[in-house]
């Protein structure tokens, strides 16, 4: 029994049971199967930062850097100028504090739509990217509606008849109408200096006037808030024209045109002023 003891143990303890530990290589060729190179084992790592250095190339490229803006369906140059102005402060924030939103890729048609409707005040605007760097806006109407005139000082309105701009008189365009209230000392940016119901009126004088060509142009309108709701029309032959925000511009815009053609006809350069405010009841003075 001793002998068949000593036997195994020597049996379990050749040369042959102690092996000196094996590398991964020595494995490998053991088991017929070759280890991952370098290469391998990084690729993952690589195509990722390959891809972040694709995107930042293209974000930050002066290929898709916006570059021309074109602002369509406004007849108004004081109504391209503030959109536009808007338009560049709003593309020049940073989008998340670290994207450049002036990237024709970063861009959000959506952003600014929401961003300029509100601050322009209107009720529908319209972006399209043209690549690589054109972004085309497209207005449902003019944002500047009038010229406002106080001791000397002109300011653009909104269609609400808010402050949109101090400008120059060199800035005055013949299409938009000029509204004068000596009693506004100063105004600013922001503030309502015509009442809504007033600019409104206006407004559809305006269209009513050029609908029944009336002949003679508007050189502006003037407000006297003591007087309301009556306006008075100075045409640029120099009479006046009184008109009331309480009745219909149609009706009177109409009647206005009917005594001109019916009973004034060639005296038109001698009226003082004509009173279209009673409906039917028509008053002129001649000069």
């Amino acid at each position: 029994m001793a002998r068949m003891v000593k036997k195994i143990v020597n049996k379990q303890f050749t040369k042959a049971s102690f092996r000196l530990p094996q590398t991964s290589t020595q494995l490998a060729q053991q088991y017929n199967f070759k280890p991952k190179s370098w290469w391998q084992r990084s690729r993952l790592k690589l195509l990722l930062i390959c891809i972040l250095l694709v995107i930042l190339a293209l974000i930050y490229s002066p290929l898709f850097k916006i570059k021309n803006v074109i602002i369509n369906n406004t007849s108004s140059i004081l109504t391209y100028n503030h959109v536009k102005a808007l338009l560049i402060e709003y593309i020049n924030t940073p989008k998340f504090y670290i994207l450049p939103q002036d990237n024709l890729l970063i861009f959000s048609p959506q952003g600014a739509k929401k961003d300029l409707a509100d601050k322009l005040d209107i009720s529908k605007i319209n972006f399209e990217r043209h690549w690589p760097n054109v972004l085309r806006v497209t207005l449902e109407e003019d944002v500047v509606t009038a010229i406002f005139k106080s001791q000397d000082k002109y300011y653009s309105l909104n269609k609400r008849g808010v402050v949109i701009d101090e400008i120059e008189q060199t800035q005055l365009e013949p299409s938009l109408v000029l509204i004068e209230n000596e009693n506004i000392p100063n105004a600013l940016v922001g503030d309502q200096i015509v009442e809504e119901r007033v600019i409104n009126f206006i407004a559809e004088l305006i269209g009513e006037w050029h609908t029944n060509n009336v002949g003679i142009m508007i050189s502006k309108i003037i407000i006297n808030n003591d007087d309301l709701p009556t306006l008075y029309i100075v045409t640029s032959e120099g009479w006046q024209i009184l008109i009331t925000i309480q009745a219909p511009a149609k009706e009177q815009i109409s009647n206005l045109k009917t005594l001109l053609v019916a009973r004034i006809k060639d005296d038109q350069s001698k009226l003082d002023y004509v009173d279209v405010r009673f409906g039917n009841k028509l008053f002129y003075k001649l000069k």
